[in-house]
């Protein structure tokens, strides 16, 4: 999980605090729990942390806040996107363990792979007889055959 504040380092410090009867909480790193060390004393930190909605950046498109999006679950607009790229890829890194989509292969196409390697194959090896047969170097030719035969085989 990445810093609420920066972003960019490993968070490792779980700051948590009540407003209203509800808990808030802030994942930071030690970085940034070093810069803001000073302010948990003078009682300043709460308001600088969680009371950022002034502050807060907005869509251009839709005006939303981040804080917005994260309550309601969903982007506002499409814009929203390209706007809040950095904080989305922090929630997706937080929820899914990684930024980036690593799905599997439909069930439908698990084959076509295969299949498109063999006849690459068949057709590197076709193009390699008709070389050998132009050559005249039969006998090389008789074990591309084969493998040619072979491949078809399997094929079916």
């Amino acid at each position: 999980m990445l810093c609420a504040l920066c972003g960019k380092n490993p968070a490792q410090i779980t700051y948590t605090q009540l407003k209203d009867g509800q808990p808030q909480t802030l994942h930071i790193c030690a970085a940034c729990m070093a810069k803001i060390e000073g302010y948990l004393y003078t009682g300043a930190l709460p308001g600088a942390l969680f009371d950022k909605e002034e502050t807060q950046r907005r869509c251009p498109g839709c005006g939303s806040t981040y804080r917005d999006i994260a309550k309601e679950g969903k982007l506002g607009c499409a814009q929203c996107y390209r706007f809040f790229k950095r904080e989305n890829r922090a929630m997706l890194q937080k929820i899914h363990g990684n930024a980036t989509h690593q799905g599997k292969r439909p069930v439908r196409l698990a084959g076509v792979r295969a299949v498109r390697v063999k006849d690459r194959q068949l057709t590197q090896l076709r193009q390699k007889l008709a070389g050998l047969i132009e050559e005249q170097a039969f006998e090389e030719a008789a074990q591309v055959r084969d493998e040619i035969k072979k491949l078809e085989a399997a094929n079916d």
